[in-house]
């Protein structure tokens, strides 16, 4: 079947299909994990796949059909500029393919654990530098997470941040991934209560220029 015979029914479907295995995937790594007794510590950059279409020449101007079909209407698209106000275009398609690719694989993972009744944290890395065309892009959250952003002075992504809050943040990423692996729960004195993850409040620490704790969104 060419790509151009493939019709909307034909991609629902295709979507439904990729739902039914997403949820089987999720029930079988949040059932092995209470198995085991091993708490899990769950999360994702705030715009994982900004990186990818601010290098895509073809992202800058795309045309207005293929957007509205992307998003599957103009409702849909509305409410991502609702959510990201004087956005691009650009900016919105890359929110929903982080949403569709990160953001919710990552919500429903916590869902499956909390109601196999095992135990996860969340949390939401959303530091920038200001007016970054990256954003707080895929794997941003590395030199924080191991310290080495000293070794990043030329990335692109950490282009004109601040020196102080970079080291600030780094350490209370650092001593949250350590609090986590030594006694099964990321809170530390430099940082608000980060409560376990549970499906009618969905606690996510955002961790950013802020830090404190958010509620995952449901969408």
């Amino acid at each position: 079947m060419s790509s151009r015979s493939i019709t909307h029914a034909d991609r629902d479907g295709v979507r439904k299909l990729a739902r039914l295995r997403h949820g089987f995937c999720l029930d079988a790594i949040a059932e092995g994990a209470k198995g085991s007794g091993v708490d899990m510590l769950i999360g994702a950059t705030a715009d994982e796949a900004h990186a990818f279409f601010a290098a895509n020449p073809a992202m800058e101007n795309p045309p207005v059909e293929a957007v509205l079909d992307r998003f599957g209407g103009e409702e849909r698209l509305a409410s991502y500029r609702a959510r990201r106000p004087g956005a691009t275009t650009m900016d919105l398609l890359a929110d929903l393919e982080t949403d569709e690719t990160f953001l919710r694989p990552m919500r429903d993972l916590a869902d499956a654990v909390a109601a196999h009744n095992g135990t996860s944290y969340t949390y939401l890395f959303d530091w920038a530098p200001p007016a970054s065309r990256f954003k707080s892009c895929h794997v941003i959250e590395m030199p924080f997470v191991f310290g080495t952003y000293d070794t990043y002075h030329d990335a692109p992504m950490m282009a004109g941040g601040d020196p102080r809050q970079i080291a600030d943040l780094s350490t209370a990423v650092r001593l949250a991934w350590i609090s986590f692996i030594r006694d099964g729960t990321p809170e530390h004195s430099l940082i608000p209560s980060w409560p376990a993850y549970d499906v009618i409040h969905r606690p996510t620490m955002h961790l950013g220029a802020r830090i404190g704790i958010i509620g995952l969104a449901s969408g």
